[in-house]
């Protein structure tokens, strides 16, 4: 599962556009197969033309929620299908994950908020843009940490397998159970506890994700710095955001190019108000990994709270661009700020 696993909710209201723009418009997709960097999509609703933005993603099962993976571009399409090439991964895109088309014009292929239902008055210009909570955080990638086959009971891999699987097609209670399973035939195997307190961020069981990932700990996981990343995430989502913050340290300290750690520090940063030491950490995830949304999302509201709105509309333009998903919650704020005549840096 991607590094970057948010769950993203939004009513949106479609909306029709002129035949002439209509290539790209109301096109959705299913992964049908993936070979390196490019995926096969089974378009329907019309053929995306070249240059087109992709968004991959996947439903939580039970739930509308949605998981983000990827971004990419369509650089052709034949009788096998659309061939999109895989850019901006925060996971991996798999067979059956779910695409969403946006034309070159910047227009979304599927549906845009409705300016008179979701923009409330412009604020002035002496005020603020609250952030909101909670701001995304990110994870590391589950399916790194699947457990070596040489040195456990193939029974064990295989439930690991199946776990990871389960997660990446958003069966959360599903890979909780598979993980479980190999922790019954192999408890002293740390990755297994590591993967079920992802998993169980998504429940969300903040308790069981910081019982699991103590356990990994406990069982000295090699990749402690990951660990440790996971319990913060679980921390702050139990409001505790001073350990969550001590947590992004001692991952930081095992590995100081830990980009979602310092990520994942701005976010609590900005909960506590810190906004100058988020903007710096935002500052730092991005020098790390510049092919996130999330520090810029981030960085977005660490700005707009230390007055810099021409900054925060920079920032949070480029998070929509690379990631699609933030704009039912962005674009609003976005169009505030133009409204008052800011423009971006």
């Amino acid at each position: 599962m991607g590094r970057a696993c948010r769950r993203f909710l939004a009513t949106l209201t479609a909306f029709f556009v002129a035949l002439a723009e209509l290539h790209a418009a109301g096109v959705t997709g299913v992964v049908r197969e993936v070979n390196g960097t490019t995926a096969i999509v089974d378009a329907q609703g019309g053929t995306p033309s070249v240059g087109d933005s992709v968004e991959f993603f996947f439903k939580l099962s039970g739930s509308n929620d949605e998981v983000s993976v990827a971004t990419g571009t369509v650089i052709g399409s034949d009788r096998s299908g659309v061939k999109v090439k895989i850019e901006n991964a925060s996971g991996d895109v798999a067979k059956n994950h779910l695409a969403r088309f946006t034309s070159r014009s910047g227009r979304a292929a599927t549906a845009a908020p409705s300016p008179a239902a979701t923009i409330p008055a412009a604020p002035s210009p002496a005020k603020t843009l609250p952030p909101s909570v909670p701001f995304p955080t990110a994870t590391p990638k589950i399916a790194a940490t699947a457990p070596p086959e040489k040195q456990i009971d193939p029974a064990v891999a295989q439930y690991a397998s199946k776990g990871i699987a389960q997660y990446s097609a958003g069966d959360i209670d599903g890979a909780i159970a598979s993980f479980t399973g190999g922790i019954r035939l192999a408890p002293a195997i740390a990755v297994l506890y590591l993967n079920r307190a992802n998993a169980y961020l998504y429940k969300p069981n903040f308790n069981a994700a910081v019982a699991d990932a103590n356990k990994a700990l406990e069982l000295k996981i090699a990749n402690a710095d990951d660990a440790y990343v996971i319990r913060g995430t679980a921390r702050a989502g139990l409001g505790d955001f001073n350990s969550a913050i001590a947590d992004c340290n001692r991952a930081l300290k095992i590995n100081p190019k830990h980009a979602l750690a310092y990520n994942n520090r701005a976010n609590n940063k900005l909960r506590l108000r810190d906004y100058p030491g988020a903007l710096n950490d935002c500052n730092k995830s991005i020098a790390l990994n510049p092919n996130s949304a999330l520090p810029y999302y981030n960085r977005g509201f660490a700005r707009t709270n230390l007055r810099d709105q021409a900054g925060a509309l920079a920032d949070w333009k480029k998070a929509v661009r690379m990631q699609p998903s933030f704009g039912a919650e962005l674009n609003p704020k976005i169009q505030q700020l133009e409204a008052l005549g800011i423009r971006a840096k």
